[in-house]
């Protein structure tokens, strides 16, 4: 689920799934998506919930309160940088695993917002998959760039 963009056509290629529902502006409005999504997450039977940036985070956390604790899914957060240290951004320690893309990542989480239990954090580097993307100067590619 996301608003659109580049990578969706890749993703129905491949088989993919994407709903598409614009949930990443900061308004008072977008609250009104939390039943509608509580209502997805069930009609879909999500096992997983997982959210990469802070105001979805704060919707699908309101969405899956409201659910039955014997079908809501789980709730997993990514924190992809080292935002201002606030009650805001906080909710990006709030899920059940914390995904942390790199060991200063999660020493900011930790410094940060202490009350988080280390034990719920992982540290999962982002990378590339040098086998698939080998690093190598391609010439005739920036040619037709």
């Amino acid at each position: 689920m996301s608003g659109g963009g580049r990578l969706v056509q890749p993703l129905l290629d491949v088989g993919g799934e994407h709903l598409t529902l614009e949930i990443g502006r900061k308004s008072l409005l977008t609250l009104r998506h939390v039943l509608g999504l509580r209502r997805l997450f069930a009609e879909l039977g999500a096992d997983i919930v997982h959210a990469r940036s802070r105001l979805p985070a704060w919707l699908g956390g309101y969405a899956l309160r409201g659910m039955p604790e014997a079908t809501r899914p789980r709730f997993v957060t990514t924190v992809h940088g080292l935002n201002s240290p606030s009650r805001y951004s906080a909710v990006m320690t709030y899920g059940e695993r914390v995904v942390c893309v790199s060991q200063t990542v999660r020493d900011y989480v930790r410094a940060h917002y202490p009350q988080t239990d280390p034990k719920r954090l992982r540290t999962i580097p982002r990378g590339v998959d040098i086998a698939q993307f080998p690093r190598r100067l391609q010439p005739d590619r920036r040619a037709h760039d």
